[in-house]
């Protein structure tokens, strides 16, 4: 019977996470009630509730899962990334750029990002500083297998300089995300040409 009612908590879970990336998607963060959510994943406002303090959390959980949506695709170019360095660095970039527009959009991450600052000392501040160390942490695995191959020189410091790549693509992913006139296209042109610029001197001869 314990079984049950576990298989049935956690469907109950997935049905208002699904509810809510799809409220969330078409309405927009402020548009967004639980009472909506609640009413699409087939549940009470109470047993959503039971599950998160408010939507913010909710929010939260959905770019949880986007982490680890993307993470196999991630590990399979890290595993095997291109003989460029910039290319590799570039296209781990724009994949997870990618997915997390396709699966929040725009207005959703500004409101993350102004939430991680406001309440940084809260769990949504933690949670989006976990999530920030995932993504810094994929960068140094890249360059960490970039120098194995050869192609990034030896003497390269790959965590300081997987610091200074993260600062930089979350400046533009910001502006990215805060700003509807800059596009996807634009943002990949700004990434590549200072992942250009920064990496060139750290490359190989053998590139």
């Amino acid at each position: 019977m314990s079984g049950l009612r576990e298989r049935q908590k956690a469907d109950r879970k997935q049905r208002i996470i699904a509810a809510a990336e799809a409220q969330f998607r078409q309405l927009g963060y402020e548009e967004t009630r639980i009472e909506s959510i609640a009413s699409a994943a087939g549940v009470s406002v109470g047993t959503v509730y039971n599950y998160v303090q408010n939507k913010s959390d909710l929010l939260m959980i959905l770019v949880t899962e986007h982490t680890d949506f993307v993470k196999d695709e991630v590990d399979k170019l890290i595993r095997d990334p291109p003989r460029n360095p910039v290319e590799a660095v570039f296209g781990l970039f724009v994949t997870m750029t990618r997915h997390s527009l396709n699966h929040l959009g725009k207005e959703n991450w500004r409101h993350l990002v102004g939430l991680s600052i406001a309440h940084r000392k809260t769990m949504i501040g933690e949670r989006f500083a976990q999530h920030n160390m995932t993504l810094h942490d994929r960068i140094i695995r890249m360059l960490d297998a970039l120098q194995d191959n050869g192609v990034l020189a030896r003497e390269c410091d790959t965590r300081q300089l997987g610091g200074i790549l993260f600062r930089v693509e979350t400046m533009h992913y910001i502006e990215l995300a805060s700003n509807d006139a800059v596009t996807f296209e634009d943002y990949k042109k700004l990434v590549h040409e200072d992942m250009q610029f920064i990496l060139k001197p750290y490359a190989s001869s053998r590139w």
